[in-house]
Formats: structure tokens, C-alpha cells, sequence
């Protein structure tokens, strides 16, 4: 139990400051969405400090509107946050697999997708794959993130935060990262789209 209130609260402390999710939002995003404030210009150098996380806000972008459609997959990109982010008990970094007190970079992005067929079509931008200009690849945070995959049951929508940690790289010197998803299949594992690749500039 005190293992998963500590990941709730640092799904929480990652999105804090970021753009609040839609109203379409999953309830499994309801912790992260009930958290999260309006992102201003203002915030970014804003540093946030709780429950073993400390997070300094270095850039964020609330009208990328990147997107696109595979298959019957319809999916879009609207914002993202990067932050310098630092685990500062033995219990945070142990649950994030980061060292103590050294800076890793954390990236959120929000994602839109929708089913626009009445077939249950299973799709997974919260599994998705993060590479960077600094020549970093990570996963993304499954626990962290919004759960804004999986089985797309009929024509539904799903909204929410993906979260990428990338322990060796500064926030500082990403120029651009890209998400690469799996693309999306039919419950015969068919797969019914093209692999989605999403490029997103950085502009610190």
C-alpha cells in the first residue's frame, strides 16, 4: 500500500504545472487530472519539491497539435512539458530506478486518440517508445502514465499524459525527441494501421 500511494504521488508531482487533460479523460487518469494546473509562461523555472521528487519545469508547449490517422486509429499530440528532475530519498529513487540526487530529465506529452470504427482495436501510445537528439531511447512510464491504450472497445475516445524518464540525458539539451508506437491491431492481432512515428521539436 505505501508503495502505491508513493506512485501516485509522483505521477502527481510529474504534472503538476502541465496542461489539465480533457474532459474525455479515462478514470485511471483522475489522479494526475485532479492535480494539475493550468501551464503559463510563467512556470517554466518553476520548481516543484514533494515526496521525494524535486522538479524544475525548463520548457513546455501547449499548441504542438501533432497528429494524424492509422487505420481506424485516430490519435493527435497537443502539448508537452520537459523538467529537470531529481530523486532526492532512498524510496523515490528506488522506485523510479534513478540514482539519488542525480538530475535525470523527465518528458510528458498529451495525448488525444480515438477509435473511429465500431471494432474493438487495440492500440498503446502508453507503450510507446521515446528516442531523442541525445541519442537516448526510453520506454514509457506504464505506471506513471495516463492509461491512454489498450483495448479501444467500439468507436470511444481515450485522453491523457504519457511519461517518458530519461536518466542520461539533461533537459537542457533536448532539441527534439520522437515517440515511435506499435501499430495498432484488430483482437485477431491482426494489425489494421502503419507504425506511428511522432516527431516533436524543442525549442528551449
Amino acid at each position: 500500500m505505501k508503495k502505491k500511494i508513493l506512485t501516485l504521488c509522483l505521477a502527481t508531482i510529474m504534472c503538476v504545472s502541465f496542461a489539465a487533460c480533457g474532459s474525455t479523460a479515462s478514470d485511471d487518469s483522475s489522479v494526475l487530472s485532479s492535480e494539475a494546473e493550468k501551464q503559463t509562461d510563467s512556470d517554466v523555472g518553476k520548481v516543484t519539491e514533494q515526496n521525494g521528487m524535486r522538479k524544475e519545469v525548463v520548457y513546455t508547449n501547449k499548441d504542438i497539435n501533432l497528429g494524424g490517422e492509422t487505420g481506424p486509429i485516430k490519435y493527435s499530440t497537443s502539448e508537452i512539458q520537459i523538467s529537470k528532475l531529481i530523486a532526492t530519498t532512498d524510496d523515490a529513487a528506488s522506485l523510479l530506478d534513478l540514482e539519488k540526487d542525480k538530475e535525470a530529465a523527465v518528458v510528458v506529452v498529451h495525448f488525444d486518440v480515438e477509435n473511429t470504427s465500431d471494432d474493438t482495436i487495440s492500440f498503446y501510445p502508453d507503450q510507446s517508445v521515446m528516442t531523442t537528439n541525445t541519442k537516448e531511447q526510453v520506454s514509457a512510464s506504464v505506471f506513471l502514465s495516463d492509461s491512454v491504450g489498450g483495448d479501444f472497445i467500439g468507436n470511444v475516445k481515450k485522453s491523457g499524459n504519457v511519461i517518458f524518464i530519461l536518466k542520461n540525458s539533461s533537459a537542457d539539451d533536448l532539441a527534439n525527441v520522437t515517440i515511435h508506437i506499435n501499430a495498432p491491431h484488430n483482437d485477431s492481432f491482426d494489425s489494421v494501421g502503419d507504425p506511428v512515428e511522432i516527431n516533436i521539436p524543442v525549442k528551449n
